[in-house]
């Protein structure tokens, strides 16, 4: 009694899901709607919106 398959079958990789123009434009368009400065001072604890054009270290 073989309990091992004589053949095991293969497995296919998946085709990869490519990236329609209309997914990157709903993508560009998610990261528009988060302000810079917000993504700035959860990065950088350091950057205050009073310098806004260089990262102020006390």
């Amino acid at each position: 009694m073989n309990v091992f398959p004589k053949r095991i079958p293969k497995l296919k990789p998946k085709p990869k899901k490519r990236f329609s123009r209309n997914d990157t434009l709903d993508t560009l368009d998610k990261i528009d709607a988060i302000p810079v400065m917000d993504v700035l001072e959860a990065l950088y604890p350091e950057y205050r919106r009073r310098g806004q054009d260089s990262i102020t270290e006390d």
